[in-house]
């Protein structure tokens, strides 16, 4: 369903107050294409839309949804007139750009390649709470977010990982399965040192659980979190990549703009080390006054045994096979 292969087909530049598209193959009620100041617009069109159905425009800070849109729509050089529901995006960032054409894409999967108006509206409006969150500060730090996105996608159960995937500074480890707690640690550097932070440390410690430890190297060839994020979607059903969505932008809020860095994948791959924190040194807390807290400290995991035993960590190297040497 390349909808950015039929944005770039789109080659001039409309006249003002007209839209530019091209019809999605095999979803005939479903369009994408570009306004005269080259903002990208999706467009769904109805037979069942009627005006006591329709809802007020919604115009926020990157979106504007129109659920009544009858404006000049070409196909072509053929001139559409039906009744559409508009979703533009009012932002020409890169990343955003990358993240509208996924949500576009799940739109059409989720609604189908015939779509009721009602159904499609009542949808469409809950998405401009999903932008919202655009305006939120940042969960996570671009390379936390990388490792934490590598993670889902080196795994052979996409799915479940994202489901077990915590996004916001509420919960305590990244991905928690019912026996399985995983924390991921990414580092530039040559070596796996990591911060960790205490309180969390021996909380893993006490369950047993694992670090996930990727070793990055950044490169213009590699891929950025929103490619990796794209790449992961692809093959997500539609519920799936919802869930997925609205995770990730928990996690870039407004630093979206700014996650450009790109890591080889590769590299990221065989330089993916598992650890247990069990065996891990820490700082006994009879050591620490009851008046310190918040104490994080960098660990260097070199001197660490990586996780080698199949037997005992089935879960672990069921959901990562290639973690066996």
């Amino acid at each position: 369903m390349k909808l950015e292969s039929l944005l770039e087909k789109i080659i001039e530049t409309p006249e003002e107050k007209t839209l530019q598209v091209n019809q999605i193959d095999g979803y005939n009620n479903y369009s994408i294409g570009i306004d005269s100041n080259n903002n990208i617009s999706f467009l769904i069109s109805f037979s069942d839309l009627f005006s006591e159905d329709y809802k007020s425009p919604y115009n926020g800070n990157n979106l504007y949804i129109n659920f009544n849109f009858t404006g000049k729509v070409k196909v072509g050089d053929v001139l559409k007139n039906e009744n559409f529901i508009l979703l533009q995006l009012k932002n020409n960032d890169e990343n955003f750009s990358k993240i509208f054409l996924n949500i576009c894409e799940t739109i059409i999967l989720k609604l189908g390649a015939n779509p009721t108006y009602v159904n499609s509206r009542d949808y469409i409006f809950s998405l401009k709470d999903l932008f919202l969150k655009f305006s939120k500060k940042p969960t996570k730090t671009e390379i936390g977010l990388w490792g934490e996105l590598a993670t889902i996608f080196f795994s052979n159960n996409s799915e479940s990982l994202i489901n077990s995937w915590h996004v916001s500074g509420k919960e305590i480890f990244d991905f928690n399965f019912e026996k399985l707690k995983i924390e991921v640690k990414s580092t530039k550097k040559s070596i796996r040192i990591h911060s960790i932070k205490h309180t969390q440390f021996i909380k893993l410690k006490k369950i047993d659980g694992i670090y996930l430890s990727f070793l990055l190297l950044e490169t213009d060839n590699g891929k950025s979190c929103i490619e990796l994020f794209n790449l992961i979607s692809a093959d997500l059903n539609s519920n799936s990549r919802e869930i997925f969505t609205e995770k990730l932008i928990e996690c870039v809020g407004n630093n979206l703009d700014s996650f450009n860095h790109r890591f080889d994948l590769n590299y990221g791959e065989v330089n993916l080390e598992p650890y247990t924190a069990k065996v891990i040194d820490y700082i006994n807390e009879i050591n620490l006054s009851p008046n310190i807290s918040n104490v994080s400290y960098d660990l260097n995991f070199e001197s660490y045994t990586r996780i080698e035993d199949e037997d005992n960590n089935v879960e672990l190297f069921s959901l990562f096979p290639q973690l066996i040497h």
